[in-house]
């Protein structure tokens, strides 16, 4: 297909398009010729839709010669056949100084067989005729006639195939894919190899290990793991139930992971001692008062006092002993019921609530280092203790959990590092459903993959060469029972030949087979692919046998070249007032190649428009022809005696080519002239052209 490419356009080549139409629009209607006038619309109705014909702006490029008119500078010659090809590509507008039949066919073999849709027009019928009489015979098979056998696109559409058509692809026309209907879903798959214990993706996680590791495991040791997953869990749950003791998860973690084990413990101790002990002073605490903070050496002499009191000393008002004076300003400051203390067993009762407050202060100095609520009395060291049995408690059902996890496989993978994944772990143990739920997940496998594998034609099913064999029996609860014979699709219902499956196909049901779930869905991923190439043989197929009923030539060339070049272009032979009359659509034809180009009219300026490239058909000297009406611009343009389509554009400093001698008949695969042709058909030549003066 010929490429435009981008190009400039200048206001003066704009306003001169503009007015190339506007101006062919005044003369149709002027002289009234249906053909032309036809044209003028249609041009008219693409300009309206925002699809202006590219012809009519090539050719303004051409005409227009800018503000300053400049001569075009001196072209240096090629000297070589494809040279002539190139220049069309390249330029919008070349001449052709040619005025034999044999030469114009040369040329037109050499654009068909470079790949590019021609359309060649002129008014004389007879030398349309003698031009394709003259064509070679590798290219006569190459013209269209009549209605499009495809449309623009599918012949687009149908290049594109060949040009991309391999062997492989080739292959897929005749082989067996199964429909997406009977193809088990991927999704159902995944949950059931999950479910079943089978090798699922690759996993992401230490969670998604889990199922697969569980299912290897016996069934009596899976069930006392999913048992201790579930005490691991209501334990967890249980730290914060009531959403007052938001610090036990944090405390947790970092028991399990951290380094506080330490002062946990002494904190739990100090706790269940304190609450010990303010249990045995229930009574006594409640006539107990402290008056002041004693200090550390009055602890000790109440401690003395009291043993010199068990010792059979006594309380003296006068005499007192040096035990009595020494302690007396302590006593100051304890009173039970505003009595002064002077039996021992209230002092050592006393000594022991002192005591208690001051293991209050050291337990609040180990909740400080713990960042836990510091308790301020003895119920808040009571609910205290009740939340760190909360935390040992799931701290023991975690510990369980990771040990019974560690050694769930020999080269177990699955690691417990935090917390989270702690949770996720459990959750995937206890979400395993059990030996049961597995058995049913195996069973129902299973049947999905038999019920796949039936789908293979005879001699498929278990077959040792295709790879699909029957799986083998597990000796334990979960093996499932094997699909009775009667049940698999041994042979062809229909009594139809079937073809060979594809690879695809019977690799997704060995992966099925084998519970590959991985390979399962790279395989689907490869069916898919098949289905496309498939569906593109099969419509390269029908698009080449409806071009075959309206050219065989055509498509026999083009089916030639097997994906292995570029399928040869097209020819097409029309008369101008039939080209005027069904002008074709945008990017039906990659060159006009206009004959009897030794004429100026409204119909040869109309056909620009029907291709963005143009060629034109010159014998060379000028013919003086009737004055034909233009528009007054490009009449101020074209004042010249005796203007044609040829001197107009040679004015213009369009390149001129030349072909000589007609083009050669096919002598070989290496030089017919057709696809692969290594360009040893007609020569041709650029010729530099001054401007006229």
């Amino acid at each position: 297909m010929l490429d435009l490419g981008a190009t400039e356009r200048s206001g003066g080549a704009d306003a001169l398009a503009a007015a190339l139409i506007y101006g062919l629009g005044v003369q149709a209607d002027e002289q009234g010729v249906p053909a032309l006038v036809a044209a003028v619309a249609e041009v008219r109705k693409r300009v309206a839709d925002g699809f202006p014909p590219v012809g009519m702006f090539r050719l303004a490029e051409v005409l227009d010669p800018g503000p300053v008119p400049v001569p075009p500078a001196p072209r240096q010659p090629i000297g070589a056949g494809p040279a002539a090809v190139e220049c069309v590509r390249r330029y919008p507008s070349v001449v052709l100084d040619v005025a034999d039949p044999a030469a114009v066919a040369a040329m037109v073999h050499l654009l068909v067989v470079d790949g590019l849709r021609i359309l060649v027009t002129g008014l004389d019928g007879a030398e349309l005729d003698a031009v394709r009489a003259a064509l070679p015979t590798a290219v006569a098979g190459l013209c269209l006639e009549g209605p499009e056998p495809l449309s623009a696109t599918e012949l687009r559409e149908l290049r594109a195939l060949l040009a991309t058509e391999t062997p492989q692809r080739a292959e897929r026309a005749g082989q067996l894919l199964q429909e997406w209907a009977d193809v088990p879903d991927p999704d159902l798959v995944a949950r059931l190899c999950k479910a079943a214990g089978r090798p699922g993706l690759p996993p992401r996680s230490s969670a998604e290990l889990v199922p697969e590791l569980l299912g290897q495991l016996p069934p009596a040791r899976l069930t006392g793991l999913i048992e201790t997953a579930r005490a691991c869990d209501a334990a967890v749950s249980a730290l914060n139930a009531d959403g007052t003791a938001p610090w036990s998860w944090d405390l947790l973690e970092d028991l399990l992971f951290g380094q506080v084990r330490q002062p946990y413990e002494r904190l739990s101790a100090a706790c269940a001692q304190t609450v010990r002990d303010a249990e045995r002073l229930r009574d006594a605490a409640d006539q107990l008062a402290v008056v002041g903070t004693i200090p550390a050496e009055g602890l000790e002499q109440l401690r003395r006092y009291a043993d010199f009191l068990d010792a059979g000393g006594r309380s003296r008002s006068y005499f007192r002993s040096l035990e009595q004076r020494a302690v007396e300003p302590v006593l100051r400051q304890l009173r039970l019921e505003n009595v002064p203390m002077q039996d021992s067993r209230l002092l050592r009762q006393a000594l022991a609530f002192v005591e208690l407050i001051a293991a209050v202060e050291r337990i609040g100095e180990d909740c400080q280092l713990l960042e836990l609520p510091v308790p301020s009395d003895i119920p808040a060291v009571a609910r205290l203790l009740e939340r760190l049995r909360t935390v040992d408690e799931a701290v023991r059902a975690v510990e369980i959990l990771r040990h019974e996890v560690l050694f769930i496989h020999p080269n177990s993978p699955v690691s417990m590092p935090d917390m989270a994944t702690t949770e996720d772990v459990a959750r995937a143990i206890i979400g395993s459903g059990g030996a049961a739920e597995m058995a049913e997940a195996r069973r129902r496998l299973v049947e999905l993959t038999e019920r796949f594998a039936a789908t293979l034609p005879a001699g498929y099913v278990n077959s040792p060469e295709a790879g699909i064999v029957a799986p083998t029996v597990e000796v334990d609860m979960f093996a499932p029972p094997a699909p009775p014979a009667e049940d698999r699709a041994e042979a062809d219902p229909g009594g139809t030949a079937v073809g060979q499956p594809a690879p695809e196909y019977l690799e997704a049901v060995r992966a099925l087979r084998e519970n590959r779930l991985a390979d399962y869905l790279a395989t689907l991923r490869l069916l898919a692919g098949a289905r496309r190439e498939q569906a593109e043989q099969h419509r390269l197929s029908e698009l080449l046998d409806r071009l075959t009923s309206a050219a065989p030539g055509l498509a026999e060339a083009w089916r030639g070249t097997g994906g292995r070049t570029f399928a040869p272009g097209t020819v097409r032979f029309q008369p101008v007032h039939s080209l005027l009359s069904g002008l074709p659509g945008a990017d039906t034809a990659d060159a006009v190649l206009l004959l009897g180009a030794d004429a100026l009219n409204c119909g040869y300026l109309a056909v620009a428009a029907a291709a963005p490239r143009l060629v034109v058909a010159s014998g060379g000297g000028p013919v003086p022809t009737p004055a034909t009406a233009l528009p007054a611009e490009l009449s101020a343009r074209l004042a010249v005696e005796g203007e044609t389509v040829s001197t107009m554009l040679r004015r213009a400093g369009v390149p001129v080519v030349t072909v000589a001698g007609p083009a050669p008949e096919p002598t070989g695969d290496d030089d017919d002239g057709g696809p692969g042709s290594t360009g040893t058909g007609p020569t041709g030549a650029v010729k530099s052209k001054e401007p006229a003066a």
